[in-house]
């Protein structure tokens, strides 16, 4: 029904599918996205957790003072946020859960370790806007124990109950006064590890990245001797999603990020596997009405960028 890939949200257009999807959070409150994230995607943000450190955190949940342990790399954490503040899931998740317009996405990721101190009280989110909460499964194996569980804060009538523990598979559930919830304890040997965050009303998504564009492109000081003739491929370490009318560009390696177009994005696509630069010219010609010296330097101009950038490398003849 809906996934998150590295080119962003790809969501059914089956209309029969969002009525269930509806009815069952409405029912319910709640609702298990199956997997929510696509396994190379979520192979690669475990990869990247494997190779930190997870550091104690001490926080406040109301009056109560909880422990968790945090996950603190800022290029993980900053590229899970460019990839959750996608205007296309904001508005599915309106599309279901009926809450206001969503202006971003929160989160951060944690663990609950088996045999450690957990909170586990009930309480709620209600607080800094948050409208819907969402908890990504990122644990590498299956744990016993976490969980979720809600319950109306008036009658103390248990509503509903997830056990999360799908590779990948998400989980949102509404924030409001007469809800709340908690995360059960975890037992046993494997540690249950999630991207936990909330969707706002405010405030407004502003791409930091953004800012990093014409300071990327400003460091452009290499000029490759490109041709029509020069084989060229792209290096694969890059993540798409929407943002009004252009499209936002995210280098994993570097945690660059820019803006192109439609246009741009055809180039790189055709660039996924080695490909010469006048294929792509003469792609672009049968498809657009621009002239051909037109067409060949801003093409030439494009890749010089983007090798630059680290999302194109040039192929030996």
């Amino acid at each position: 029904m809906v996934k998150l890939t590295k080119s962003g949200i790809l969501i059914s257009e089956i209309e029969s599918d969002f009525e269930i999807l509806r009815s069952e959070f409405s029912e319910n409150h709640c609702l298990k996205l199956k997997r929510f994230l696509e396994p190379n995607l979520l192979s690669l943000i475990q990869n990247c957790l494997r190779k930190e450190k997870f550091l104690e955190d001490k926080y406040k949940v109301g009056d109560d003072e909880a422990v968790g342990y945090k996950f603190e790399d800022e290029k993980i954490l900053g590229f899970l946020h460019f990839l959750m503040n996608d205007e296309k899931l904001f508005k599915f998740i309106e599309q279901i859960t009926g809450c206001k317009k969503i202006g971003c996405f929160t989160g951060r990721v944690y663990s609950k370790i088996p045999d450690k101190e957990q909170y586990d009280k009930w309480h709620d989110d209600l607080t800094n806007n948050r409208m819907i909460s969402i908890s990504i499964n990122l644990s590498t194996d299956f744990y016993i124990g976490g969980a979720i569980q809600i319950r109306n804060s008036r009658t103390k009538e248990l509503v509903k109950e997830v056990i999360n523990n799908g590779f990948g598979d998400a989980v949102i559930f509404r924030v409001a006064p007469y809800l709340e919830h908690r995360v059960n304890k975890v037992y046993g040997k494997v540690t249950r590890t999630v991207l936990t965050g909330w969707f706002r009303a405010r405030p407004l998504y502003k791409p930091i990245h953004r800012k990093k564009i014409n300071t990327s492109l400003r460091k452009l000081n290499k000029h490759f001797h490109l041709s029509q003739d020069s084989l060229i491929k792209t290096t694969g370490d890059y993540f798409m999603r929407s943002l009004g009318n252009q499209i936002l560009i995210y280098n994993f390696k570097d945690s660059s990020c820019y803006a192109t177009d439609q246009i741009g994005i055809n180039i790189l696509n055709q660039a996924k596997k080695t490909i010469k630069i006048k294929e792509i010219t003469q792609m672009l010609l049968n498809e657009y009405d621009i002239k051909k010296e037109e067409c060949e330097g801003d093409i030439l101009s494009f890749l010089n960028e983007q090798i630059n950038i680290g999302l194109v490398k040039l192929e030996k003849q």
